[in-house]
């Protein structure tokens, strides 16, 4: 049996597994907080967070900004990052990927430190509205590697979320798939160095998106 056969479902993250989305997540964060007055935050402690929620983040990359603050701290970040959103790309293969994936029928998903506007905003842009059948965000969810995306999606689909294949970049993404029964796969050209990954439970480690077709046979 194929590996595309062995599961049922499919979950991608977005923002470093999709979309080259790394950097501009690393700068908004640098610019917000720096416009805020703050100590501003080193690439790699921005990077470590990406997959949580927005305000799971903040609270990591700038610990001194108070809660009351948090809106006039989103309103600097969504300044730099919304202009800039335009310049980021898909993963080289990723849109292929997908498509033929939803050719075979395949049933996806999305689990994403996103918001649903930030999400339905980008998916729009990319021309990839109607491959998910699921796409859950991080404004109604817990922030991962909290496993409550992937069993919304199994409510949502009545798939098992011991049939699912959970597919991101982060260490977050294989602790959620872990946490929730479901399998891993990371990539790790995105926001996790390869070294925290291979701490994670996963099947397998992909560099590039011809390995994940690699594996999954298609």
């Amino acid at each position: 049996m194929k590996n595309c056969e062995r599961f049922e479902f499919f979950v991608f993250d977005w923002d470093g597994t999709i979309c080259d989305t790394i950097s501009s997540i690393i700068k908004a964060y640098q610019y917000a907080t720096e416009q805020m007055g703050f100590k501003v935050p080193s690439d790699d402690l921005v990077r470590s967070t990406i997959g949580m929620s927005t305000q799971r983040c903040l609270s990591i990359c700038c610990p001194e900004c108070p809660a009351d603050k948090y809106e006039e701290y989103f309103k600097h970040y969504t300044s730099y990052y919304i202009p800039r959103e335009a310049q980021n790309s898909l993963v080289p293969g990723i849109e292929e990927l997908l498509r033929d994936m939803q050719r075979l029928n395949l049933r996806m998903g999305i689990a994403t430190g996103k918001s649903r506007r930030g999400m339905n905003r980008v998916l729009t842009k990319f021309n990839l509205t109607g491959l998910f059948e699921s796409v859950q965000t991080s404004d109604v969810n817990f922030s991962k590697p909290n496993p409550q995306m992937l069993e919304n999606i199994s409510e949502e689909s009545g798939v098992e979320c011991s049939k699912m294949l959970m597919i991101g970049d982060s260490s977050l993404d294989l602790l959620m798939a872990a946490n929730a029964g479901a399998a891993g796969l990371g990539v790790t050209y995105g926001a996790t160095p390869l070294e925290e990954l291979e701490k994670t439970p996963h099947l397998k480690l992909c560099s590039s998106v011809d390995e994940i077709r690699e594996f999954l046979e298609i």
